[in-house]
């Protein structure tokens, strides 16, 4: 069995390729830009002073993977990307990744091709051409692509909505509509690929609504190496509950649901990240008494956040997964989170906390008074949320991905249908 991963960026691709290394099945694992001391490039440039940029490139590196089995393609151009992002230059970035896609995409397929694989792995809003090529050349290849986060198509209709439903002109909401303008693209890869891995039930949803056959998705969700708690949360004492959300402070993030919760409340809600000091309709948020912008910050005080607060709330109106969450569940937090976030998957009603409508601030209201009339049930759902994150590692997911591809792959062999 021959299995090619092929990412031009990084994400979790790497750990997708070690859990298929370790079940005997990965071939190559393809990218642009990869820390090994044979790239005598990439060793030179992680020399340069800006430690942004050797952080950039440093993350491209995973101990688990086999390095005879890495594959570097369009390296300037990866390193380019790296670049203009850490420089948040992003019109320059868009570009050079519409130019780095196609070229890097075409000679991935055409080394599939060369290596006669059973499979090839690419991530969605990358792999139409590559897909394109091979099943026009080799249509035996199994063409699947990965996706962590919600369809794009899906997603801009959500958004649209929600832009119609606000009803409002302040620039706050202005990026809802930007959202889902590459459907024609998303479109022509739901065409072309045999078989979906997606992060989360939310995430197959939102395909399936945008088109995509449902025999043809596979659910698994990504795993982490977070720091776990030793001990649950003690219950809150002769003092307002606190609340923490984790995340950029966007309309598509909800926040503004979340504010509209804690008007005029005694809880405190802290909003933990980047957000645009200079937007009125935030600056005006933040003169309430009980509601606190911390911006951006480091990740040992996130944590200190965390630990901070009594309940993690997490509005998200699209999220594939969240990682916020999970390193929350990790800190002990019981989760107020939406239906459509990939999280959602690993909560229990009442048990680690409470999954709502997502839009909706009376439904986020309606869990802030629930745990504030029950504080005595934080301990308990603090310990439930612990052994959540118990399930939320890498080892998890190497075992999910080794049985959903030997069952795809035998398939495969024995000439039966892939649906």
């Amino acid at each position: 069995m021959k299995v090619l991963v092929a990412h031009s960026g990084w994400q979790h691709s790497a750990h997708l390729a070690s859990a298929l290394e370790k079940a005997g099945m990965l071939d190559s694992y393809i990218t642009t830009v990869y820390d090994t001391p044979k790239s005598a490039l990439v060793n030179y440039l992680k020399k340069v002073p800006s430690s942004s940029f050797r952080q950039g490139i440093a993350t491209r590196h995973l101990d688990d993977l086999d390095q005879n089995k890495i594959t570097c393609l369009c390296t300037l151009s990866g390193l380019l990307s790296i670049v203009l992002s850490r420089l948040g230059w992003r019109r320059l970035y868009e570009l050079n990744e519409l130019q780095l896609n196609y070229r890097f995409g075409k000679k991935v397929a055409k080394l599939a091709a060369r290596k006669h694989a059973d499979a090839i792995i690419m991530y969605e809003g990358k792999a139409a051409g590559a897909f394109k090529w091979l099943k026009g050349h080799v249509p035996g290849t199994l063409r699947i692509i990965d996706s962590a986060s919600a369809c794009s198509i899906f997603v801009g209709r959500k958004m649209a909505d929600e832009y119609k439903s606000v009803n409002s002109e302040e620039p706050f909401f202005a990026p809802l509509l930007l959202e889902g303008r590459d459907a024609d693209y998303v479109t022509k890869e739901i065409d072309l690929a045999d078989r979906y891995l997606v992060a989360s039930s939310y995430v197959k949803r939102s395909f399936v609504e945008s088109g995509l056959a449902p025999e043809k998705v596979m659910v698994c969700a990504n795993g982490g190496n977070f720091p776990i708690k030793g001990e649950p949360k003690s219950k809150p004492e002769a003092r307002p509950l606190r609340f923490v959300y984790c995340g950029r402070c966007t309309p598509q993030k909800g926040v503004h649901h979340l504010l509209e919760a804690f008007k005029g409340r005694q809880e405190s809600l802290r909003l933990v990240g980047v957000y645009d000091r200079c937007d009125s309709y935030l600056e005006r948020w933040a003169k309430e008494p009980n509601i606190e912008f911390t911006g951006k910050i480091t990740h040992h005080q996130v944590i200190n956040q965390l630990d901070w607060a009594d309940v993690f709330i997490f509005p998200s109106l699209s999220d594939g997964f969240s990682f916020a969450c999970a390193e929350a569940l990790c800190r002990g937090l019981p989760l107020v989170c939406t239906d459509c976030t990939g999280i959602s998957d690993f909560i229990s009603e009442g048990v680690n906390g409470f999954v709502i409508p997502a839009g909706r601030s009376s439904a986020l209201a309606d869990a802030v008074n629930w745990f504030s009339e029950n504080p005595e049930r934080i301990p308990v759902m603090s310990a439930a949320a612990l052994e959540t994150a118990g399930k939320l590692t890498w080892e998890r997911y190497d075992k999910e991905i080794s049985d959903l591809f030997y069952g795809i792959l035998v398939t495969k062999e024995k000439g039966g249908a892939l649906t």
